[in-house]
């Protein structure tokens, strides 16, 4: 390695420390040297670098100085002989630049800079590194070119920099150095500008070209400053000769060089492997069985293996190059290189089957070809592979063979054709082969040839007839010995001595025979093989021979089996036929697979079209369940046997009814069923006939009318399986016939059918009397014969038609006409049927008319005593009932049928039955006209009859008729005619009975007695005699009004007695009217209630006034209060309602006595009374307390005028038996309807302000507010409830971390209580603890809460091993109520395990404060006991420096409103940096909560603020997440961020202005994704934003010397920019550029944050060097 001494380049010269400076200066500019040493007496005491000038410019020195005044000194020296690279790190690690290099003897040699090592090193020793941007400099001068020397020489002091770039805008003009500065320093120019001293023009470098190249342009323009420019020439960094070989510090020289060489042989193994990789790969091609090849586009080879050159039948590196044109036929290379380009064109794999010649013979191959392409996309070539797929072709052409083998043996072609093809398919299979079947006759002694096409014509002649023997040939001896025979040369084996000829003539020398054995094992025949030349057989053909024996007996088996069916089957098909009955073979899918004869007759098909189809064919739709008949063929198919009844149709379109019996079988080896059927017709319409008769006999029987009668006729006949229609026809008076009743009809034919006159054939038809079955078509009758027209019939889809007349006596009267749809005829049986019931409808229809005659005259008698009231019985001579009118049907309750053959006395009561047989039997005698008797109903109940008897006859027998009569009213009236007159005489008041005409008839005694008059005074009078004149005429046209709308008057009338006295009597007038509603009388009750009004109105007087005041009382107030509510509502104007209670009114009574005190308030009243306006109520409650009703108030105003006027007019003296005595009255107000409570609520409101007045110093008044009352009750309510949930367990407590975020650990939580409410589900502490606060609830919460947190501290430390500390809210009456600390040390004893330290009590600074002194005590007894304070919510209260000095709280915590709004609001921010400052002047902790984002952490650790707890961290969260939350927490990166560095506090804005951008950003895109479009998007305007108020400001001018600053205000306008046409776009919806430009706006605002973070780098690195 170079030693140190041959890195120096000149010689330095050598200056005394006398020398000046101005030598020196010229001396370094005429030799073009940096620096010069200063040496005395031989020995280097100094250097005087470019530098030291620059220093000396910039404190105005003169040139004139020493150079002792400015060196820099002591000097490092190194040894000629020090290895360089030693030299190097030495100096890297002192921080220098340039190395004085000395000799052995200690005389400087000269000086090795930065450049002799560039220089030494060369660009390439560069290469290795990155590009320039990874070492340029971001921070450095740049001036204008008008700006002044001395402004560089100032900015280049200020960075420690060497040189200044001069630029215009962002363009490089040129570079001031520091070499610049001692040219003109010489010269003493002052302060020229920079455009006269820079260096021009600037060479600049891109700022992603490599280092290496930056190292070139230095070295070849002798430069150590590169300005670095983007791709747009903007000036972006600079790049120094410092930068550019800081990467080679420490022992990063030693590791480059070895690099080197570390390099070359990474070079050299590279190539050895490469090489090595080219023969494996050629090795792998190789060996690969089948061709393969790589063309480029133009179907060049490229490569390929040993096996396509082998087909190609060239070497490999002769076909790499050519074409497919070279080396195959034109016809065959045109198609490869079509195929080719079809590949490359669709960019797609393609396989193709395609012929390649090999040994100049076409091979069938399968090729696989695929386009290549590069990593950019672009076309390459082709690639491909083939493989010989000639043995799968012959397999599939021999399959295909053997398919169509089979296909013609089931398609029943002869067996000669069908072996022909199997051999062929064996012969394709196995190329060169011919192929052979002879087959073995019945006797199993010979072989005849079944197939042979490939052999010569006379070989079949040949081998017919051969001997099945041992030694014959080998078809002969496999056919012999049942095995295969296998001759390799016929020519010398013995058993082809006499057949050698045939070899000749078959042009064969080998072969190979299979016996064909049988299932069963017979022999069939021999498959033989046979080929041209000698040969042995491969193993793969021998398989193909014994598969071609195989299928060979399988299709000789099956033709043998087909011929013993068929002769099988013609047997069967004889017994078959011989069957009666019709049977069907079944199948397994319910298809007929055979029919005999009968089944051909009984349905009308011959047997070929009956096979095939399902017993759907005959089944008649609607009619018969598919579904059933299946249910049944499954379970005959299962082996149950069934029996079943089906209604069918057969191929002549008859319908009849069979049965079927369905059993399992064998048919050919196959399960099936055997079905028979048989018509059952005849047997069905017998038992149909039988059962229609039986349903009219009881149709008859239960007196059914002729209607319900003929309908039911009607739907019996219809029941015959041929017939769905019909109708009844009843012959009419002109002998026509009308249609009584139908059934399946429709409208239509009804109205063309509706009546048949009597010249028509269906009347001329039913006159016969004879049943006629006809067909509905005239195809199949004559027109005139059918009763009605074809087309009518056919519209109606009718088929078959029968008329059945019904005749009485030698008449015909009734007519059916019976319709079918499903059958074409009606069958004989069916007439028959229908022709006896004919007869049995005429006597059915004679029997109905007897019925109907005697009902009609059991009817009118029934009538007759049906409409009579009385209750009629009807008795026989024993006195039994026979029958009863409706009267005792439903009168007395007994119903139809009851009281039929009863006894008659039965319906007389128990104890009156003997009376009423002998008052019967005297009636019955004529002793007695009538029996008035009790008779029972029904439910028990008796009831008042008069009975009377007649005799007669009922059925033709004699009976006796009883008519009973119900007196009860009778007797009533009876009786109230005798009450009545009892009481009119009896009565206490006084009655009176006018005509209509209003005059009197009738008085009774009392009458008298009231008024005066006797019966003779006021009989034929009307009442004005008893007028007082005390009513107006309206009183009594209203009283006249009322009784005629009503029928009755009830009142109170003020009348005059005949002695003049006036009195007051309750009066009730009714009227009375007859059975005709007209009035006859006018009757009136009266009574004297004189003395009752007189009492009354004393009872009301005391009931509502006073008795002291003569004020209205308490129960009159309420009413007084109800009014002037419903005046106020009327008007619209207020209601005062005023409680006033005395003021000092006790000590009166006390020391005057109460007489005294009663005066008073009879004064007091009197000036109330004065005091307020007429209309207005006082009234008193009792003691001292009144009530002032005060109503039409306009304003508030008007009340405040009335309250002072009777507050005044208490105040003044009041003079009371001699004596002077003062009072004033508190007084309370409510206004309704403000205050619109109903009346006892008003009073109570009024109440409260009376007291809340007392309590404001007496002698006024205080107006009560609804809102603070609504909201104490609110406050009442919710405090029982908490209660109630407290005791429930509906409280929880949750825990929030509380982290140091500078050491990134938890050091506690707090405990937040929740209440889980039943109806609102969670409720956070701000829904429940304002209701609480200064009450005892607040104290027992608290209690529950410090006992639960210790609890569940015991807990964590005991099942988790957590030992945290926690803080406790602490309510300030909780804190100060009496016995707290005891009780605390209570709970404290209950969990030992818990230590009092791990308790923090949370106090609010309001609550503390309160009583500084009393809490200042209560913190020490509670710190004896080892538990820690905190002042809660600092910042919110007082926050008196003197307070906070005597409170010995551990710990502050800044209250959550400043800490969540400090990075908006700068007032919020200062308000928490003071409180910072203030923890740290007293030496207190400080911790802050609401901390919502990682931001506000930051800014709180730059304030000095480690301790934080808020959403941003964790939310509170239940105990038993806390754990697992705790040991998975990790600080957030930006706060280890923040505390790795030493920020100054000039540089907050600017963090929080960084902070504010990106919640800027955060909240643009939260309003894009809002897809409600609710959220509002950010401040669009560039200068609205927060962050435009940092960078508007001064606190951003102090960053203006990094380059980066400059770019920010450009930036940060696109951002705004972009934003704008952002939402413009997203509210037109244009999806399209929104996505566009929000991938700008990304990028953008990345570039904005690269310039901030650019300035914050800057701003770090500054400060370090600072420092240093």
């Amino acid at each position: 390695m170079p030693k140190i001494v041959e890195l120096i380049t000149s010689r330095s010269d050598r200056v005394t420390p006398a020398t000046r400076l101005r030598e020196v200066a010229a001396h370094m500019l005429a030799t073009s040297v940096s620096s010069v040493i200063v040496v005395d007496a031989d020995r280097a005491v100094g250097i005087i670098t470019e530098r030291d000038i620059l220093r000396l410019v910039q404190r105005r020195g003169s040139p004139e100085q020493r150079a002792g005044d400015a060196m820099s000194s002591p000097v490092h020296a190194v040894s000629a002989d020090t290895d360089f690279r030693q030299a190097y790190r030495e100096a890297a690690r002192l921080g220098i630049r340039r190395i004085v290099v000395v000799a052995p003897d200690g005389q400087p040699l000269g000086i090795v800079n930065e450049s002799d090592f560039r220089k030494h090193l060369g660009p390439d020793f560069f290469m290795h590194l990155n590009a320039v941007d990874t070492l340029m400099e971001q921070t450095f001068p740049r001036l204008p070119g008008d700006a002044g020397l001395d402004a560089a020489v100032n900015a280049m002091a200020a960075v420690r920099g060497s040189c200044a770039v001069v630029v215009d805008g962002s363009q490089a003009l040129g570079v001031v150095t520091e070499h610049d500065v001692v040219r003109f320093f010489l010269n003493g120019e002052q302060n020229p500008p920079l455009a006269r001293v820079m260096s021009r023009p600037a060479i600049t470098i891109v700022n992603d070209r490599p280092l290496a190249e930056a190292a070139r342009l230095m070295l070849t323009h002798g430069i150590r400053h590169l300005p670095v420019v983007d791709t747009a020439g903007q000036l972006v960094g600079l790049l120094s000769e410092h930068a550019l070989m800081s990467p080679l510090k420490l022992d990063l020289l030693d590791r480059m060089i070895n690099e080197r060489q570390s390099i070359a042989d990474s070079r050299d193994q590279l190539q050895g492997e490469a090489a090595r990789q080219a023969r494996y790969q050629r090795a792998l091609l190789d060996n690969f069985p089948f061709p393969v090849w790589l063309k480029d586009t133009e179907s060049r080879f490229l490569t390929a293996n040993k096996a396509m050159a082998d087909v190609a039948g060239l070497a490999v590196d002769t076909l790499i190059g050519k074409s497919d044109l070279d080396i195959w036929p034109a016809e065959l290379a045109d198609r490869y290189r079509t195929d080719d380009r079809m590949v490359m064109d669709s960019r797609r794999n393609r396989v193709i089957t395609e012929p390649i010649v090999v040994d100049e013979h076409a091979v069938w191959h399968e090729t696989y070809k695929a386009p290549v392409v590069d990593e950019n996309g672009e076309l390459l070539g082709t690639v491909g592979f083939s493989q010989d797929i000639s043995h799968r072709q012959r397999a599939t052409d021999a399959m295909r063979l053997r398919n169509t083998a089979l296909a013609a043996l089931i398609g029943g072609q002869p067996l000669a054709e069908v072996l022909d093809l199997i051999a062929r398919s064996f012969e394709a299979e196995m190329p060169g082969w011919r192929c052979a079947i002879l087959l073995a006759d019945d006797s199993g002694r010979h072989l005849h040839p079944g197939a042979a096409p490939s052999l010569p014509p006379g070989f079949s002649k040949a081998v017919d007839g051969m001997l099945i023997a041992p030694g014959v040939a080998s078809s002969g001896a496999a056919a012999a010995l049942r095995q295969r025979i296998i001759v390799g040369n016929v020519f010398e084996h013995p058993n082809w001595v006499d057949y050698r000829e045939l070899a000749h003539q078959g042009d064969f020398s080998a072969c190979w025979s299979e016996p064909v054995l049988g299932a069963r094992g017979q022999l069939l025949g021999t498959f033989t093989a046979y080929y041209r030349t000698p040969a042995r057989p491969h193993e793969d053909y021998l398989d193909l021979v014994t598969q071609g024996a195989q299928l060979t007996a399988l299709v000789v088996e099956h033709q043998r089996n087909a011929q013993e069916l068929n002769s099988s089957l013609s047997t069967f098909r004889g017994i078959f036929d011989s069957v009666g009955e019709a049977l069907f073979i079944l199948g397994a899918d319910h298809r007929f697979l055979f029919a005999n004869t009968s089944a051909e007759q009984l349905f009308g098909l011959p047997r070929d079209q009956l096979i095939g189809r399902s017993h759907d064919l005959f089944l008649l739709p609607g009619r018969c369940e598919p579904e059933t008949v299946d249910r049944h063929i499954g379970l005959a198919l299962a082996g149950t046997p069934q029996t079943l009844e089906a209604l069918v149709r057969d191929a002549r379109e008859q319908v009849f009814p069979v049965e079927v019996r369905l059993h399992d079988a064998d048919y050919f080896g196959q399960p099936v069923l055997i079905a028979s059927a048989v018509n059952i017709a005849e047997r069905r319409n017998v038992a149909l006939r039988l059962e229609i008769e039986h349903d009219l006999a009881q149709c008859l029987a239960t007196d059914a009318d002729r209607e319900a009668l003929l309908a039911a006729l009607l739907k019996a006949t219809l029941r015959f399986p041929e017939l769905d229609a019909g109708g009844i026809y009843r012959r009419l008076a002109d002998d026509s016939y009308g249609l009584f009743t139908e059934r399946g009809l429709s409208p239509e034919f009804i109205d063309q059918a509706r009546l048949f006159p009597a010249d028509t054939a269906f009347a001329q038809l039913a006159n016969q009397g004879q049943p006629v079955c006809m067909p509905a078509t005239s195809e199949e009758a004559p027109e005139e014969s059918t009763p009605l027209d074809a087309a009518t019939l056919r519209a109606e889809g009718l088929r078959c038609l029968m008329q059945l007349p019904v005749r009485l006596g030698s008449r015909t009267e009734l007519c059916l006409l019976l319709a079918g749809r499903q059958s074409s005829q009606v069958a004989p049986s069916t007439r028959q049927a229908l022709e006896a019931l004919g007869s049995y409808f005429g006597q059915t229809l004679q029997r109905l008319e007897h019925q109907e005659e005697t009902r009609r005259l059991q009817q009118n008698l029934s009538g007759i005593f049906d409409t009579l009231a009385d209750f009629i019985f009807v008795l026989d001579l024993d006195n039994h009932i026979l029958h009863y009118n409706r009267a005792v049907a439903e009168t007395l309750g007994y119903g139809t049928a009851a009281l039929r053959s009863q006894p008659i006395l039965a319906i007389h009561p128990e104890n009156l039955r003997d009376i009423a047989e002998r008052s019967l039997a005297d009636v019955i005698a004529g002793r007695s006209v009538s029996c008035p008797l009790p008779m029972l109903r029904a439910d028990g109940t008796e009831i008042q009859v008069e009975t009377r008897i007649a005799s007669g006859y009922w059925d033709g027998k004699p009976a006796l008729i009883a008519i009973a009569q119900d007196i009860s009213e009778r007797l009533i009236a009876e009786e109230r005619q005798r009450l009545a007159a009892s009481v009119f005489d009896n009565a206490h008041e006084g009655i009176m009975i006018t005509d209509p005409a209003g005059h009197i008839v009738e008085v009774n005694s009392t009458f008298t007695e009231l008024t005066g008059y006797t019966r003779d005074e006021a009989l034929g009078k009307t009442p004005d005699l008893l007028k007082s004149g005390h009513h107006e005429p309206a009183f009594y046209h209203e009283m006249w009004a009322k009784i005629a709308a009503d029928g009755f008057w009830r009142g109170e009338v003020w009348n005059r007695k005949k002695t003049g006295e006036i009195f007051v009597e309750q009066l009730t007038i009714s009227t009375v009217r007859n059975r005709r509603g007209a009035i006859t009388h006018y009757v009136a009750i009266f009574t004297d209630i004189t003395l009752i009004k007189q009492h009354q109105q004393r009872l009301e007087h005391l009931a509502h006034f006073d008795a002291l005041t003569q004020l209205p009382n308490r129960m009159l107030l309420g009413d007084r209060l109800q009014q002037a509510k419903a005046q106020a509502e009327r008007s619209g104007k207020m209601l005062a309602v005023c409680y006033l209670d005395l003021d000092n009114f006790k000590p009166i009574n006390d020391e005057f006595g109460h007489a005294v005190g009663d005066y008073l308030l009879v004064d007091v009243a009197q000036r109330l009374k004065t005091s307020v306006r007429g209309g207005d109520t006082v009234a008193r409650l009792g003691g001292d307390e009144f009530v002032l009703l005060i109503g039409n108030l306009g304003n508030l105003g008007e009340c405040d005028h009335a309250m002072a006027r009777v507050v005044n007019a208490i105040a003044q003296p009041f003079r009371v038996s001699q004596r002077q005595v003062n009072v004033s009255a508190s007084i309370g107000v409510t206004l309704y309807p403000n205050d619109s409570a109903d009346s006892d609520t008003l009073l109570r409101h009024a109440d409260q302000a009376m007291y809340a007045a007392k309590q404001a110093g007496r002698n006024r008044y205080h107006l009560f507010d609804p809102e603070n009352d609504r909201r104490a009750r609110a406050r009442r309510d919710e405090l029982g409830r908490i209660r109630a949930g407290l005791a429930k367990g509906e409280f929880h407590l949750h825990y929030q971390p509380k982290v140091d975020m500078r050491k990134g650990v938890v050091i506690g939580a707090e405990a937040l209580i929740r209440w889980q409410h039943p109806e609102r589900g969670l409720l956070p502490p701000r829904d429940f603890l304002p209701a609480v606060e200064d009450s005892e609830a607040a104290i027992e919460l608290g209690e529950w809460v410090i006992n639960e947190a210790l609890r569940q501290i015991d807990a964590w430390q005991r099942d988790h091993g957590l030992k945290l500390a926690v803080s406790i809210n602490i309510a300030g009456n909780h804190l100060q109520h009496p016995g707290f600390s005891q009780r605390l040390g209570e709970l404290l004893a209950h969990y030992p395990a818990v230590s009092p330290h791990q308790i923090e009590l949370e106090v609010l600074e309001t609550a503390a404060l309160e009583d500084v002194g009393t809490t200042a005590a209560l913190f020490a007894e509670c710190r004896n006991l080892g538990v820690s304070f905190a002042l809660d919510d600092f910042g919110t209260g007082y926050s008196s420096l003197t307070y906070f000095r005597r409170l010995p709280a551990d710990l502050l915590k800044i209250d959550q409103s400043f800490v969540r709004d400090m990075l908006d609001n700068p007032d919020d921010l200062a308000i928490v940096e003071g409180v910072i400052g203030l923890t740290q002047a007293f030496r207190r902790a400080v911790i802050a909560e609401g901390v919502e984002t990682v931001e506000h952490g930051l800014v709180l650790l730059l304030l000095g603020c480690d301790m934080a707890q808020g959403y941003g961290i964790a939310r509170p969260m239940p105990p038993e997440a806390l754990p697992d939350w705790i040991a998975n927490f990790q600080p957030d990166e930006l706060w280890n961020l923040a505390t790795a560095f030493n920020w100054s506090r000039d540089d907050l804005p600017m963090l929080i202005a960084e902070v504010d951008h990106k919640r800027w950003m955060r909240a643009l895109h939260a309003s894009l994704d809002d897809a409600s479009g609710s959220t509002e998007p950010p401040p669009l305007d560039p200068h609205a934003c927060r962050f435009s108020h940092w960078l508007d400001s001064a606190d951003s001018r102090r960053y203006v010397g990094i380059p980066a600053s400059h770019e920010i205000h450009g930036l940060h306008a696109r951002v705004h920019d972009i934003g704008r046409r952002l939402v413009a776009q997203h509210q037109a919806d244009d999806q399209a550029s929104v996505a566009t430009l929000r991938e700008e706006l990304r990028q953008t605002s990345e570039q904005l944050a690269a310039a901030i973070q650019t300035i914050q780098t800057e701003t770090l690195i500054g400060a370090q060097r600072i420092r240093r």
